[in-house]
This record gives structure tokens, sequence and C-alpha cells, in this order.
């Protein structure tokens, strides 16, 4: 994009030679990525078709499985627009991890959704467009690119420093073939071996809706101190808020409350107005659940003792 720009030649014989080591990287990666599934017995979530595992297959055949098939193809190899579109599909599939794992997998973990706020794709848009104004800027004033029209893809001969064509270590391709899917296969072993043995009902509890894995952190999840909130004129005792209570381990939901009913920052705080018998009666506050469906309802009389503890 950069030599368009500035209309300025690509050394295509070291991008076909990056777009080589490309995807010996892309090969590393999915072996890494596949045994940590594996690893961690994740692999039966797979025969469940999910947005977790519709996303995850896009990420692995979208974002690395295409462009390594794309670029084992010499001739595609060796054209800049066969390594741009092969670049940008690994770009997507890396953007595509992290968000997999930032966003799709703490959504299940925690039992609720995220959206990115229009601020932060600010922020991340204006750090994308300083790394490309950092770029030109380097590309307009350094001699990153050679000079000449674009059809001019390779330096010039005499333009080259002349060095022994000796190299680094003397291995053919099909020897660095074997040895690399030896290294795999030594791993995929290893991590084998390391593995835990696991009973039939062990895995059948794995085998569960939840994964374990899930269950432990929701578990361990650091809940607030209890909240004690002012004490009305004619209330007949303090109300003291429990999130230990309140709080599903099977099925965490913290939106049904956040931001919507009750603030994040601050304890105590609806940005429904006053928190009242009325405005419960109205399905604000904790009326949105404690309305005689989702939870006991509120408003009866037979349930006051529930909430607001014995008088001072």
């Amino acid at each position: 994009m950069v030599s368009r720009f500035f209309k300025k030649g690509l050394e295509m014989d070291i991008l076909v030679d990056i777009g080589r080591i490309l995807m010996f990287m892309i090969v590393f990666y999915l072996v890494i990525r596949i045994e940590t599934i594996w690893g961690q017995n994740a692999l039966v979530y797979l025969k469940t078709m999910s947005k977790e595992t519709a996303l995850l297959l896009v990420e692995l055949g979208i974002g690395f499985i295409l462009p390594f098939i794309l670029l084992s193809i010499k001739k595609l190899r060796h054209s800049p627009g066969g390594l741009f579109f092969s670049a940008l599909l690994v770009i997507f599939g890396f953007v595509s991890n992290r968000l997999n794992v930032t966003i799709t997998g703490h959504e299940q973990a925690i039992g609720s959704s995220y959206f990115p706020s229009w601020m932060e794709f600010v922020v991340t848009g204006s750090l994308i467009a300083l790394g490309f104004v950092i770029f030109g800027i380097a590309a307009h004033y350094l001699p990153i690119f050679p000079e000449g029209p674009l059809a001019e893809g390779k330096k010039k001969p005499e333009d080259r420093l002349h060095l022994p064509k000796q190299p680094v270590l003397a291995i053919s391709y099909k020897s660095a073939f074997l040895f690399g899917l030896a290294f795999v296969i030594l791993i995929l072993i290893g991590f084998q071996v390391n593995k835990p043995k696991l009973t039939t009902v062990q895995r059948t509890i794995q085998a569960a809706v939840i994964n374990p894995m899930i269950l432990k952190q929701r578990k361990t999840v650091e809940l607030p101190a209890n909240y004690t909130f002012i004490k009305g004129v004619d209330s007949p005792g303090s109300v003291i808020f429990s999130h230990e209570n309140h709080y599903d381990v099977a099925n965490p939901n913290c939106t049904a409350c956040h931001p919507q009913h009750f603030s994040f920052l601050e304890s105590g705080k609806s940005p429904e107005g006053p928190i009242t018998m009325a405005t419960m009666g109205e399905g604000k506050n904790c009326g949105a659940c404690h309305n005689g469906k989702a939870a006991f309802d509120v408003m009866s009389t037979d349930n006051c003792t529930v909430c607001h503890q014995a008088a001072e």
C-alpha cells in the first residue's frame, strides 16, 4: 500500500522469502493453537455447533489455513497481489484470535455479553492510523523502497551488496521439512505423555455443557463486599445486598443488574433514579428481577423480611 502511495518499487525477492517463512509460522501457530485446545480437553466442544465453535473455525480456516494454501502456490507467492491478500488473511486471523480470546471466551465465562463502545473503536482506530503515519513518514524520508516504478520489482544487480552466496546452514528443503515434522510430532507426544489420565467419570464431567475450567474460574471470582443501603425514614429495617447470594456460578450474568439498573462504579447508585418501593414497582432497580417471575416479588408484604433486616 505504501509503495503504491509513494510510487516506489517493491523488493519482491525479499517479500517472496518472507512469504515462504510465513508458511512455516502459520504451521507453527496452528500446532500450538490446536494443541492448546487438545491439552485442555476442549476438542469435545467442536461437536456442538455454537457461536464459539463457529468463530474458532472462521479464525483457523480463513485466517490461517486459507493463506497457507495460497502461499503454497508458487504463482501466488511470487505475485504482489497474492502476497498482499495472504498477508491480509493472516492479519484477519490474528485479530480474530484476540477477539475470540478476550471477548468470545470471556462472555461465556462470565455469562454476559459485550460489545466495544465507540470510544474503544476510536482509540483502536487512532493507534492504527498512528502506525500508518509513522511508517509513511519513514517510507518517505528513509531508503526503505528501491527507486523506480512499481513494475521494477527487484533491485538492479549493481545495487546489491556483493557477498559470497553461501547458505547459513547447508540443509535441503526436504531435510528441513522432515526436521520440522519430527519436531511437531515430538511436541504432540510430549504433551500427551504429560497429560493426566482421566477416568470415564472425569471425561463425562468435562463433556458437560459448561467447561469445568470455566466453572473453576467462576467459583474463584472475587466478588465485592456486602453493601448496606441507606435506610429510609419509613423502612422497616436496613437492606444489605450480597453479591454472593445473587451470583449464580452455573449461569452468571452481571448485565442483569449492571449498568442499566445499578452503577458499576458507584455502589448503591442507580441510573434509573432513587431506589424506592415505588420505582421497584415500576420494574426499576431491584424490581427489574424481583417481580414474581424471575425472582420473588419485592412488592409482596410477605417478603419484607427477606431483604429488610430487623429494625434497630
